[in-house]
């Protein structure tokens, strides 16, 4: 049975590269052109005299020609413009839909038709909506916004971005709007095949936006044939739509085409963006939720105070839970704060919330793994990554705190390939730069560790000359450990190290001198103490220190109340019951 459906696989997978490769097409033209030929050689010879052994000649180079037809077309493609090679990258790829389920679609970015970069964000936003809209369909499965994103201008055909982002379907579309008019074309395609399955253009007036993504959700459900509660409309009634107010609508979509952007100047520009939207609408719940989620991580984009950002987004995510109870993205941002407070319960349960609400949102499952690794429960983070990763496999950050997850538990090969990933979708240095660096460390490879450490502490404003090499060697060799101390001590006396980096490096070091240095970092609430759940710190475990501290952040009252993690339970499980 296995051998049979190995079989029917492998016929589909070599169909589907001849459809791709165009072979098909181009025999059939070829074998109608030579038919055309014979019948029109059959009328016209006679009529010239010519012998019979000529229109065996002819018939006989039709049929000659028709294998070295297909070769070419296999390896060239064959166009008005002449031979063209195939893509060697694209053809080596043989693409599969067997296991991807019908019942899914990718939503790719509206092109911008209007002529003005200013209008980018109205394409952005309105592909975002419609991907929330279908998301709310339980029997739909949709790729996320960042992996859906990412392949804007990579100029892939259908196929490969079903294959790429795991879907059968893709919806894509253009929008051009001039003053209050707007018109959108929106297209569904079968990605296995490339068939246009719907086609549709709206001239409306904007006005008539949330009508339109009604519309077009509609389609898509009628064309995929879904069963939705017994409905076949997607139509939200007014008090399902977001807002009634057009102007505040389109300030809204201006703060998520910012936001997706980070940095300081776009986090900026999304706040002043949300802040005119619910000044425009008082009780549009979607914008105070962004707004909270905005004002909670101005402060990792800018020398502003975290506190007053904080305060600001927790009265921002309540106001959003008070205008409508179903959305998780408030909750989600009440539980990033309270995990950067070490409110770890709160945390939790506020995490819980808002995957309940919204699983469907990258971000939740991203940041709940950020709460599970600092409370040292890395199985568990790895299982909240594999969900944020299916949701969105192309997302920089889900393949950064996969790499760092991995690399916690000691799994060297998946935190390598996840961060190499995290660097080729955009994220530099940070934490693919740790994990390559204590990669190569466990590795044995010095060299390579110090080509990737020192340009990495360069950039982060250092000056590693005196004290990274006796570290380095200190971490590899434990003879060389006393030195390596010293030379740690040294560079902070001198000021040639900050806390946070001293902090771990003591922990790879497994040095006391961690302990000392954390009781610095503690008032800020900027103490790193994931660092020593690394198997290179495991001897601080059982050093009384290490529970004191653990017990300081509120981790020892936690893990009293909620389990002690399976990695400290022998070391920590006396202390704790």
């Amino acid at each position: 049975m296995a051998e049979q459906v190995s079989s029917r696989r492998g016929l589909r997978q070599f169909f589907s590269e001849l459809r791709r490769r165009h072979v098909l097409e181009t025999a059939g033209i070829y074998l109608a052109g030579g038919w055309l030929l014979i019948e029109a050689a059959d009328i016209l010879f006679p009529v010239f005299s010519l012998p019979d052994f000529f229109m065996r000649i002819l018939v006989f180079s039709v049929f000659a020609g028709f294998p070295v037809i297909l070769f070419l077309s296999w390896i060239f493609d064959i166009s008005l413009r002449g031979l063209i090679r195939t893509d060697k990258a694209r053809a080596a790829a043989t693409i599969s839909f067997d296991d991807i389920p019908q019942r899914s679609i990718a939503v790719l970015p509206f092109s911008n038709m209007s002529g003005s970069a200013d209008n980018d964000y109205f394409g952005d936003g309105l592909a975002e909506e419609l991907l929330n809209l279908l998301a709310k369909i339980e029997s739909l499965k949709v790729a996320a916004r960042t992996s859906s994103f990412a392949l804007r201008d990579q100029k892939l055909d259908a196929r490969e971005i079903g294959s790429t982002l795991g879907v059968w379907h893709v919806l894509e579309g253009s929008v051009r709007q001039a003053g209050q008019r707007i018109r959108i074309t929106a297209q569904l395609i079968e990605a296995p095949t490339g068939y246009h399955l719907w086609s549709e253009t709206f001239d409306r007036d904007l006005d008539d936006i949330f009508a339109i993504q009604d519309e077009i959700a509609t389609a898509i459900v009628d064309a995929l044939q879904l069963a939705i509660a017994g409905k076949r409309s997607q139509s939200r009634s007014d008090a399902e739509l977001p807002t009634e107010n057009i102007e505040a609508y389109q300030y809204f979509l201006r703060a998520t085409y910012l936001w997706q952007r980070r940095g300081a100047d776009a986090i900026g520009g999304a706040i002043r963006a949300l802040e005119q939207a619910v000044e425009l609408d008082p009780d549009y719940a979607e914008a105070y939720a962004r707004l909270a989620a905005a004002e909670a991580i101005l402060h990792e984009f800018t020398q502003e105070p975290r506190e007053p950002g904080f305060a600001r987004a927790e009265a921002h995510a309540r106001k959003a839970i008070a205008l409508d109870p179903g959305l998780g993205e408030p909750h989600g941002v009440l539980g990033y704060m309270a995990l950067r407070l070490w409110k770890w319960r709160e945390s939790e349960l506020h995490f819980a919330r808002a995957l309940q609400l919204q699983d469907t949102l990258p971000t939740l499952h991203q940041w709940f793994s950020n709460l599970l690794n600092d409370l040292g429960e890395h199985e568990r983070a790895e299982q909240a990554l594999a969900a944020a990763h299916a949701l969105d496999p192309l997302s920089p950050t889900a393949n950064n705190l996969v790499a760092f997850t991995a690399f916690l538990r000691g799994h060297d090969d998946i935190a390598r390939k996840h961060s190499a990933l995290a660097r080729e979708y955009g994220i530099g240095g940070g934490i693919p730069d740790i994990v390559d660096f204590v990669v190569s460390l466990r590795r044995g490879d010095r060299a390579d560790a110090l080509t990737i450490w020192r340009p990495h502490l360069v950039r982060c404003g250092l000056e590693p000359n005196d004290w990274l090499e006796p570290v380095v060697d200190g971490i590899l060799d434990s003879s060389g450990r006393e030195a390596a101390g010293k030379a740690l001590r040294d560079a902070i006396q001198n000021g040639t190290i900050d806390e946070r980096q001293a902090f771990f490096h003591a922990a790879l070091l497994a040095d006391e001198l961690v302990f000392d240095v954390a009781q610095a970092m503690l008032a800020d609430h900027v103490l790193t103490h994931v660092w020593l759940f690394l198997p290179e710190a495991r001897a601080l475990i059982t050093d009384k220190r290490f529970f004191r501290l653990m017990d300081t952040i509120g981790l020892v009252d936690y893990w009293r109340a909620q389990g002690t993690p399976p990695a400290f339970e022998r070391a920590l499980g006396e202390r704790l019951h």
